[in-house]
């Protein structure tokens, strides 16, 4: 919610302060060029934070978890010792949150 607000945020100001509609927030920051250079890097970090973040669902988390423990285990164990199981248990308390519209980890 943080991230999607400032993306909005920022998408709205430059759209408004230009007078145009943008597709993205790279493309507003492109149209900006009077901008230095530290806001732009910055406005193009959270576009690209707020794209990946888009896909990022439980089922997709659940997923990608299980594969790296599928990984884990054909490595074999380090020094001994099996490799902890990994769940999504309290995934949602390191803010992930879950999705039901098919969104996935690109």
């Amino acid at each position: 919610e943080l991230l999607a607000g400032a993306h909005a945020h920022a998408l709205r100001a430059l759209a408004t302060s230009s007078g145009k509609h943008y597709q993205g927030l790279s493309q507003a920051v492109r149209d900006h060029k009077l901008l230095g250079q530290k806001i732009r890097r910055k406005l193009l970090q959270i576009e690209t934070a707020h794209n990946i973040c888009r896909h990022i669902t439980g089922p997709s988390v659940s997923a990608v978890m299980s594969q790296l423990e599928e990984e884990l285990l054909l490595l074999g164990p380090a020094q001994g010792s099996p490799p902890a199981p990994v769940t999504t248990e309290g995934i949602a308390d390191i803010g992930v949150h879950n999705r039901d519209d098919g969104g996935s980890i690109r």
